[in-house]
């Protein structure tokens, strides 16, 4: 059976809802919400850093149609573009920090939040009533677990 069909099925679901969804991040707490903030923030300024570099480069273009036409001179031409190369050396590098810094944070929110899920996931196994393990249907909690999480990243958790 293909990913894809599988992961359509999925989501088709009648019952997934967007609450449905997001129930995972009740597990975090105030320092993963936190860190999820600053990643999500990082990761819209690192997008914004797209068009700014398409602005510089218009400018480049700009700076190299003025310099063929002779309206600038090589000193000038020199200098603007000297300038705008600066300018990108800057965005790339502000991308990637931010980008760096916006990932570590996600990741790190992950992991906090992902060890509070399995701490809740066990303590209420440790509590069910022996019964619960003797049943056919319900299978080892260790392919609960899995099922689970691979149920989860099918659905873009």
């Amino acid at each position: 059976m293909p990913t894809s069909y599988v992961i359509s099925q999925l989501c088709e679901s009648p019952g997934l809802t967007l609450r449905r969804q997001q129930r995972i991040f009740s597990y975090a707490d105030r320092t993963s919400q936190i860190l999820y903030a600053i990643g999500i923030a990082g990761g819209i300024i690192t997008g914004a850093t797209l068009p700014l570099m398409t602005i510089v480069f218009g400018s480049s273009t700009s700076t190299f149609n003025s310099y063929a036409s002779g309206s600038n001179g090589s000193g000038g031409f020199q200098s603007r573009i000297n300038t705008l190369v600066l300018y990108f050396v800057y965005l790339w590098v502000g991308r990637f920090v931010i980008g760096y810094i916006a990932t570590l944070c996600i990741c790190i929110a992950a992991a906090r939040t992902t060890n509070a899920l399995r701490k809740a996931f066990l303590e209420k196994l440790l509590r069910q009533e022996i019964a619960f393990f003797d049943l056919p249907d319900a299978g080892s909690p260790a392919t609960q677990v899995t099922t689970s999480m691979i149920y989860s990243m099918h659905i873009g958790f």
